[in-house]
């Protein structure tokens, strides 16, 4: 076998952690370096990989700001190959040229469809039935390099966000496997997306957060499956306070004449809200206090 591929690993949420425990493991690559923050509040799966390196004796740089030092970093190492994984900042052409073989990239979904943003919440939100876990190489354009490995992920109704974050983390360790593998035999192959099939997700605002009680029930229900942990929670108010609604259910009922957002049956912890159609029943949420029958959240 050739010597282990030298890899750096660049990433800060929950994912870019599996990924570099996976590339520990692999036979066929050497962790040399970590890029990582100390903190951040952009990410509400903001994971340090400091500890991961600091834990396995390994370079680890801080990025603070995009410049020529992070490019003279990954040079002075000798890398092969970069694995970015979770990571938000715009990447300089000289990043993406620093390693020999080039940067491998990480989206979840099945580009080129839905490049973009929060993939792992619209999925959901949306209420799809798969989605994507793709590898590729990295170029300067947005999610659009060719495409390195591409394996598609069933998404069950009753999968929320932990749930199908997992399951992207148990297929992309088996891909990043196979990816070694191949690239340290010389084998990969990869194949370029079709620029006329792409479309794009809009980054999420906070108000895309907040439940519309005139929506149906499987739309918000959808909505707090896309939001809930280890994401931001889907928002709703009662009293004027805001709350985080985590997990909820479906009532189906024909009953008519019921405005949205009338609390319509209580029962302990839980409590029943009319919809645009049908009812949710709110089974996880933060709120202190319950909500009377009658009232409206």
């Amino acid at each position: 076998m050739a010597h282990p591929l030298r890899v750096v690993v660049l990433g800060c949420v929950e994912f870019s952690l599996a990924m570099a425990q996976a590339i520990r493991d692999s036979q066929y690559a050497e962790i040399v370096g970590i890029i990582s923050k100390n903190e951040s509040n952009f990410n509400s799966d903001f994971v340090s990989l400091k500890g991961f390196a600091d834990q396995n004796d390994i370079d680890y740089l801080n990025w603070t700001n995009p410049s020529e030092c992070v490019s003279s970093w990954v040079l002075e190492r000798g890398v092969d190959l970069i694995f970015c994984v979770g990571w938000s900042n715009i990447l300089r052409t000289e990043f993406l040229r620093s390693p020999k073989l080039g940067v491998i990239g990480y989206h979840p979904a099945m580009l080129p469809k839905h490049r973009g943003r929060h993939p792992v919440i619209w999925s959901l939100v949306l209420g799809l039935d798969s989605t994507g876990s793709t590898f590729f190489w990295m170029d300067e354009g947005a999610d659009s390099g060719d495409v390195i490995s591409q394996e598609v992920v069933p998404i069950k109704d009753s999968d929320y966000a932990a749930d199908l974050y997992q399951n992207l983390v148990t297929s992309s360790a088996l891909q990043i496997g196979k990816m070694l593998q191949e690239l340290s035999l010389g084998d990969l192959k990869s194949f370029p997306q079709d620029g006329e099939q792409a479309t794009y997700w809009r980054k999420r605002r906070r108000e895309d957060g907040i439940i519309d009680w005139r929506m149906s029930a499987r739309s918000i229900r959808n909505l707090v499956r896309g939001l809930s942990n280890p994401y931001v929670g889907a928002s709703a108010f009662y009293n004027g306070e805001e709350y985080k609604i985590w997990r909820s259910d479906i009532v189906v009922c024909s009953e008519t004449g019921i405005e949205p957002g009338m609390v319509t049956d209580l029962d302990g912890t839980e409590f029943v809200v009319q919809t645009g159609e049908n009812r949710l029943r709110v089974v996880d949420h933060s709120l202190k206090n319950l909500p009377r029958l009658g009232e409206y959240i």
